[in-house]
Order: structure tokens, then sequence, then C-alpha cells
């Protein structure tokens, strides 16, 4: 329980949580292990976990299946979170790389949780909403920075926003040759 008690202290979402509230999430939470080629998580399959990884290789795939990108997902990342509190469909797949030990964390127990003790659903409230207000800030600037750019350089017809790379965003447009880019410090945050 040590042990487990230790990994959620170090999840930001967890952050400001009583060692008494940590104990009852981690009396819920599962211990898991995934091999090589095993799925943690698959795109459009209805959760009702979250997962933590402890160690391990993982990677999230996103994009198509004649184009798929591959991201790492680090040890100690939290996976389908809202998945504790709400029903979601996961909208991407989670591959283990390597052996992955982890922490399953069921809507059910969470539930439970929050139902007994209104000061965790406050805390986690708080963590949620302080994240989509980030989200929020990052969106608008972006939208901005986008508005100013195309109507600089291409009508919105013909623009098309490719993506973020590198802490820019690229875009590209039947007018233009390439891609051009415009630096945003917002969107590193999204990468």
């Amino acid at each position: 329980m040590d042990t487990v008690l230790r990994v959620l202290r170090h999840v930001d979402l967890f952050n400001g949580l009583s060692d008494a509230q940590l104990a009852g999430i981690a009396q819920h939470a599962e211990r898991v292990v995934y091999q090589s080629g095993d799925v943690l998580i698959a795109r459009d399959d209805a959760c009702d976990a979250a997962i933590l990884t402890v160690d391990g290789d993982a990677a999230v795939i996103r994009g198509t299946r004649n184009e798929p990108v591959e991201e790492p997902v680090l040890p100690g990342s939290i996976l389908a979170e809202m998945a504790m509190m709400v029903d979601i469909e996961a909208s991407a797949t989670i591959i283990a790389r390597s052996r992955v030990r982890a922490l399953r964390i069921p809507q059910t127990g969470m539930l439970e949780l929050l139902e007994a003790d209104p000061g965790l659903a406050e805390n986690l409230i708080e963590a949620i909403t302080g994240r989509l207000r980030g989200v929020a800030e990052n969106l608008k600037a972006i939208e901005q920075a986008w508005s100013a750019f195309t109507d600089d350089e291409l009508s919105p017809s013909t623009a098309r926003l490719d993506g973020v790379e590198d802490g820019n965003l690229v875009k590209s447009g039947l007018r233009t040759s390439g891609a051009e880019t415009l630096s945003l410090a917002a969107a590193s945050s999204l990468h």
C-alpha cells in the first residue's frame, strides 16, 4: 500500500489530497501488469477506469490505420482520467511497448469515495476546472493567432491547419508554396 500511495502522490490531479483521501483511492486501485503488445485502452471503447502507469514503456496511437502517429506514454501518466468519474469513450489506443506495471482506478470505487467525502470531490473539481481554464486560454490564443495568420495570408476557404510542431502552428493552403509556420508559445502546451 505504501508503494501505491507514493505513486498516487505524484499525480497532478491528486495534488492537495490528504493522506486519508489518497489511501481511499489506493484501496480501490487494482494492480495490473501489461505485457509488450497488450492494449491498455482501445480507441472508441467505453472506459470505466483510469489507468496510472507506474513503469514500463507504452505508446498512444493516433491518426489513421494507414498513417498511425505514435507518442510515448511516460511512467506516472494517468490515462482516461475522466473515466474515474464519468463514462467516456477512448479517443486513442494505448499499447504496451514493454512490460508495464499500472494501477487501474475504477469508476465504481471513485464514485463511492466521492459520495462519502465531499472534500475529495471539491479538490478534484478544482483541479479539473484549472485544467479546463488552461485549455480554454490556449484555444483562445490559438484562435486569435490563427485568425491574424489566415487574414494576412490565406482566405479561410483555402487555409488548413496541419498541426502543432515544435511549438509552432503549421498551416498550408492552395495559394502558398509549402508549409508556413507561426510561432505560438501557447501551442507548446498542446504537445
